[in-house]
């Protein structure tokens, strides 16, 4: 888990998640208090998306599961 910010991209991420509808994507970060501007750029992107899950500010046992569960990892490039 990393910080949802504008730095790393990652309001890419729904897109992505468009291009590829077999797959299960999480997005998983901490967030701020002005985390607001990213948040609704990445809900308004993700809209109608079933594959895309956006989950914020999860205990570290959630991290856990959700990475134990994965087959791949996305790291978007600076």
């Amino acid at each position: 888990m990393s910080r949802i910010d504008w730095g790393k991209r990652v309001t890419e991420i729904p897109e992505i998640a468009r291009l590829l509808p077999e797959a299960e994507f999480y997005l998983v970060g901490s967030t701020s208090s002005s985390s607001g501007l990213i948040l609704n750029l990445i809900e308004e992107r993700a809209r109608s998306l079933r594959n895309f899950h956006l989950e914020t500010n999860v205990p570290r046992k959630r991290i856990i599961e959700l990475m134990s569960q994965a087959s791949i990892y996305l790291h978007l490039p600076w």
